[in-house]
């Protein structure tokens, strides 16, 4: 009788385990992100090489998502050339209109990394929402610093 008891718990706390870590598998987020600036090289483990431009280096990353339900962000800044940034800007967005940067781009209350900041932006573009899936850019002209920002 008491292998009996031992077996069903023992199985309870397993099949418990198993619910808890399913659970936690489904509602945690998932981290991608770089602990500063990269090459281009190392930032292609996360980025593919046809949405990175070649002239990008000093590469920050930082990325969220959920397994199974709704929930994803995602914070990209890279210096560039502005010829490429601006044909990827174009490229992201499609005809949405890049116009010039109005102060402050981004409330100081927004959660982001503190290296994505195009509030110091003093000459640039940008367009797009940055949420339901549609991207939203910068372009620093003066600095030749390019930021990337999505979410659900």
């Amino acid at each position: 009788m008491k292998q009996v008891a031992v077996i069903v718990a023992s199985f309870i706390l397993l099949l418990a385990a198993a619910v808890i870590g399913f659970y936690w598998w489904i509602f945690h987020p998932r981290v991608e992100k770089t602990s500063g600036p990269v090459t281009r090289e190392v930032a292609l483990r996360y980025l593919s090489p046809d949405w990175l431009p070649a002239s990008a280096y000093d590469i920050q990353y930082y990325s969220w998502f959920l397994e199974v339900s709704p929930g994803f962000e995602e914070w990209i800044r890279f210096e560039a050339s502005l010829r490429d940034s601006h044909a990827l800007a174009h490229r992201l967005l499609g005809k949405t209109w890049l116009e010039p940067v109005s102060h402050p781009p981004l409330p100081d209350d927004t959660d982001r990394p503190a290296w994505f900041d195009p509030n110091h932006i003093s000459e640039g573009i940008a367009g797009g929402k940055g949420y339901d899936g549609e991207p939203q850019v910068w372009i620093d002209e003066k600095r030749g610093i390019f930021y990337y920002h999505l979410s659900d």
